[in-house]
């Protein structure tokens, strides 16, 4: 490895790692790909180079250097900075926790997600990744802006206060229809009490 890169190291836990990925699926990748033996191959290959480099200082320039392609180089560079939070994810985190955590990162590839579920340290950091790829980030809440225009608020900055607020009741089971949505923001909004 040091012949292609001196900052480049194959140690027995990148070893480990490779094996796993080899060896035991992730619910991430069962999801993904399925059993589809080529897209496997190919996600496998983003997820070997994941482990390698996602640890270099500067993950960029080692891609340049290599000329690793622009999908790659953005895995690496968004491994780099999603496993720097890791070690949160191995609390017991209710699910808009785990979200605000993982969430916003762009188009993060699903190679990323399972990367970090082979780097987690626990299997509650496994758990929560896998949850938030499989489940949590597409749980929205089904009242819109356009729904609050409907309510008479004026759009601006608060939308998005009480749109993120509503997302996180949901998510964390406080609300689950629609109902029970505008009941909610209805009370954030102090009309529940009149």
């Amino acid at each position: 490895m040091r012949t292609i890169d001196n900052r480049l190291e194959f140690d027995e836990w990148r070893a480990t790692k490779f094996k796993q990925v080899r060896t035991q699926d992730s619910p991430i990748s069962q999801a993904h790909v399925g059993t589809d033996y080529v897209q496997r191959a190919v996600a496998r290959v983003k997820i070997y180079w994941i482990i390698l480099g996602w640890h270099l200082p500067d993950v960029d320039g080692f891609a340049r250097s290599l000329m690793i392609p622009g999908d790659l180089t953005a895995a690496l560079v968004e491994s780099k900075r999603l496993a720097k939070i890791l070690p949160e994810l191995s609390a017991e985190l209710p699910p808009s926790q785990v979200v605000l955590r993982l969430q916003g990162r762009g188009d993060t590839s699903p190679e990323v997600f399972e990367a970090l579920w082979y780097l987690a340290p626990d299997q509650t950091a496994q758990a929560n990744i896998a949850a938030y790829v499989l489940k949590w980030q597409h749980i929205w809440p089904s009242l819109t802006g356009e729904d609050l225009k409907a309510m008479g608020l004026e759009p601006g900055p608060m939308f998005g206060k009480l749109l993120r607020e509503l997302r996180r009741a949901k998510l964390d089971g406080e609300i689950s229809t629609p109902a029970e949505e505008r009941a909610y923001l209805e009370r954030l909004l102090g009309k529940g009490n009149e």
